[in-house]
């Protein structure tokens, strides 16, 4: 069985008065084998109780993940479980009036062996390093995103466009959600970082890859990370995952 190597936190920031974000990391199982399952969401700014609608949408993942009782391809659970909890977080902004308007970004990482699945809505990111490039999986549901999808603007200008933050679609926000599902191997020595937007409006790729080209130790890679948000204001909710694949345990 292979085994990652995991660091993660959720930070408040410097700013905000409480944390929209949330974070989750566990493992369950899958037929004869074991998937480690990481994710990040992110209440979305400005609706109403959008640290509820995070909350809720972790806790269902892992429900959802840990009561599996087939065998369905891994990217269909994905999307099966992706759907079900947007119905999950709609339902309860529409059945309360001070939840009205929730939502949540989610991007999620399901790794088994080698194999690498990502579902994703909003405009949080998942991205794999592989020494020595760093590419970002997923697209961003977002304004600036299909602008750079258009190629209207450049990655980093869309990091510092004042629309950078109007995302097109998340969880909860309507009956239904399209989600992106990502397929990728994931070898001896790469390492995955998950994130919301609050990282990653303060960093641009080309740092993030500094800093995670830097060390295999996800935790000094993690302190870092939050070192450098700290530093430049953190004026947002930011959450960090960072796992590393052991060459040992593939190779053997």
């Amino acid at each position: 069985m292979v085994l990652l190597r995991t660091a993660k936190m959720t930070d408040t920031g410097l700013v905000r008065p409480n944390n929209e974000d949330c974070i989750g990391e566990f493992q369950f199982s899958y037929g004869p084998v074991k998937v480690n399952c990481l994710a990040v969401a992110d209440g979305i700014g400005g609706h109403q109780a959008g640290d509820i609608a995070s909350k809720l949408t972790i806790e269902y993942l892992q429900d959802y993940l840990h009561n599996l009782e087939d065998n369905r391809d891994l990217s269909q659970v994905l999307m099966d479980v992706f759907s079900k909890i947007n119905q999950l977080v709609f339902r309860e902004a529409t059945r309360r009036p001070d939840y009205e308007g929730m939502g949540t970004t989610l991007t999620s990482a399901l790794i088994e062996g080698k194999n690498l699945w990502i579902g994703h809505v909003g405009d949080s990111r998942a991205y794999l390093y592989r020494e020595p490039s760093l590419q970002c999986l997923t697209e961003d549901h977002s304004v600036v995103g299909e602008m750079v999808r258009n190629g209207q603007l450049t990655r980093e200008e869309a990091r510092l466009h004042p629309w950078h933050n109007i995302i097109q679609q998340a969880i909860g926000l309507d009956p239904t959600v399209d989600v992106a599902i990502y397929r990728a191997d994931l070898l001896a020595g790469d390492i995955l970082l998950l994130c919301t937007d609050g990282l990653t409006d303060l960093l641009s790729e080309e740092e993030l890859k500094t800093v995670i080209s830097k060390s295999k130790v996800p935790d000094l890679i993690l302190n870092e990370l939050h070192s450098i948000a700290i530093e430049r204001g953190a004026y947002d909710n930011y959450s960090i995952i960072i796992a590393y694949q052991e060459e040992s345990e593939l190779n053997d």
